[in-house]
């Protein structure tokens, strides 16, 4: 029996076959259901063969750009495609911790629109070895009131954990209520992206 989804893990792809697959996995031993969109942005070097090993395997939706398109416009149009409740964005470079939808889910009572967390940024040398490691973090906290929103605003900002989409889910039907999208034009999309997004 097909379960459904509580989460719509979106990513693009652009000329990443030596990482995505790590990505991918990190999503799979996530003891929550959900479904990976992975929406090819570079049609003149698809992903298509590196991604053959999970072609049995329905949770994974491969999808291609007929043009590149950008990060930004891809990612809108995994929104638009996805089924779960609940989205939530990754690179093709980033891994997902264990447990961390796990997490996110025991978090999800009272259909919260954000959840944020902690990450840690590996940052790597030209050769690919790993120079230093940046972690960023906060403190469990609830934010409701236009107050409390704020005081959130404040503390991720601080922690440096606001400016990504990476480290957070979202509720898509809050997305769907202010048509939320990813601006092509902007350099820091995702910071542009939560900026419209906290204050609702």
């Amino acid at each position: 029996m097909k379960t459904t989804p509580l989460v719509s893990v979106i990513i693009p792809a652009y000329r990443c076959s030596d990482t995505i697959c790590d990505t991918i996995d990190s999503v799979f031993i996530q003891d929550v259901p959900m479904e990976i969109l992975v929406i090819d942005d570079c049609p003149e070097e698809p992903v298509e063969a590196a991604l053959e090993i999970y072609s049995h395997d329905p949770r994974l939706i491969y999808l291609k750009n007929e043009k590149n398109m950008g990060a930004a416009m891809t990612r809108n149009r995994a929104v638009s495609l996805a089924k779960a409740p609940y989205v939530a964005f990754l690179d093709s470079d980033d891994w997902m911790a264990p447990d961390t939808l796990e997490i996110w889910e025991a978090n999800m009572e009272g259909e919260p629109d954000i959840l944020a967390a902690g990450a840690n940024c590996v940052y790597e040398k030209a050769d690919g070895e790993m120079d230093w490691v940046e972690t960023l973090t906060v403190e469990a906290f609830a934010a409701e009131t236009p107050e409390q929103i704020a005081e959130a605003f404040v503390r991720l900002t601080n922690g440096r954990v606001f400016p990504f989409v990476w480290n957070k889910v979202f509720r898509r039907e809050f997305l769907q209520s202010f048509d939320a999208s990813f601006e092509k034009e902007w350099i820091s999309e995702d910071l542009i992206f939560n900026l419209e997004a906290f204050p609702r």
